[in-house]
């Protein structure tokens, strides 16, 4: 075992701050889904002789959007605080002095935070477990749920990891991975649809019109939710959203081949980027705390500053001799 996994572990099994932590998380869940049951046997109170049970299937989106966003707040304030907080205790430099390599630390860090993902991932399952239990869902939606939200978290840790790295202080690391999450998440819809405002602005000005999207939706596949959207509609209705929209919705001339091949694999490749993107920032953060990259540099701005004094040490040298 990654030796800084099994000190996080440790530390991690001597606090009660993880089970309170569970309890919470688990308890908010479990009072969501009471209220989506009460909503259904609403019908059934008020005179109709009968419950609903097609509104139980919500359960599941919703649950899963919820945990999605509690997690996305939850693993910053994990992964932000792990690399600033060994530079705020002093420890950093000491653990670097080990035979454990900076890439071994912030995975170690990394696996940590999806461990504890995965602890809170897994004690929800019988609260998720409603709609499965009332019909309407497969099972293997919950496995397949599993997998995206650790490969999302793993991108939001990774995210994490990298601005504790960049910065000095826990709560700046903490804002930081905030603003690159909303910059993910909300940016590249942002980007995606101010593109298409500025080319229909163009085709109006030029009296055409707009031939379309092109290749522009593929910019929504380093949006992790984008794969996460697509995965809940293809649970409720067996038809991912991207492929209702890509696919069947548009004429073939108003998206690009390659969209239109992709679509129905949407999920799958978005997952794939999200944790090349991840993958990234890990190997970036290994950089930053790495003292032979950090002192090589320091070194090399010494060299040319001690070439720069002995060259001005030689010119006053020559200069006094000349004097003399």
């Amino acid at each position: 075992m990654n030796p800084i996994l099994k000190k996080e572990l440790t530390l991690g099994s001597r606090t009660i701050r993880m089970p309170i932590a569970l309890m919470f998380y688990n308890g908010f869940l479990a009072f969501i889904a009471v209220l989506i049951l009460f909503s259904a046997c609403s019908y059934y109170y008020y005179g109709s002789g009968s419950m609903e049970y097609s509104a139980l299937i919500g359960i599941f989106p919703t649950l899963a959007a919820v945990q999605m966003a509690l997690i996305c707040l939850i693993i910053p304030v994990i992964t932000a605080s792990s690399v600033a907080g060994e530079r705020e205790k002093q420890t950093l430099d000491i653990l670097l002095t080990t035979p454990i390599t900076p890439r071994s630390i912030i995975f170690g860090k990394v696996w940590a935070a999806l461990t504890n993902v995965f602890m809170f991932i897994i004690s929800s399952v019988p609260s998720m477990a409603i709609a499965f239990l009332f019909g309407g869902l497969q099972w293997h939606y919950l496995a397949e749920f599993l997998v995206i939200i650790l490969g999302i978290s793993f991108f939001v840790g990774a995210v994490g990891i990298w601005c504790s790295s960049m910065y000095k202080r826990t709560v700046v690391s903490v804002i930081m991975t905030l603003v690159i999450e909303l910059a993910f998440f909300v940016g590249t819809l942002i980007l995606m649809g101010s593109i298409i405002l500025i080319q229909n602005m163009i085709a109006l000005r030029a009296n055409t019109v707009y031939d379309g999207l092109g290749i522009l939706p593929m910019i929504l596949l380093a949006n992790p939710l984008s794969g996460f959207v697509d995965f809940l509609v293809y649970a409720m209705n067996g038809n991912g959203l991207m492929k209702s929209i890509f696919l069947d919705s548009m004429s073939s001339t108003a998206v690009s081949g390659i969209v239109r091949a992709i679509s129905p694999y949407w999920c799958v490749i978005n997952l794939i980027v999200t944790i090349f993107l991840g993958l990234i920032f890990v190997g970036q953060a290994a950089k930053m705390i790495d003292p032979v990259c950090v002192h090589g540099k320091k070194k090399s701005r010494g060299s040319s500053a001690r070439k720069k004094k002995s060259k001005r040490f030689r010119d006053l040298s020559g200069s006094e001799d000349k004097a003399v």
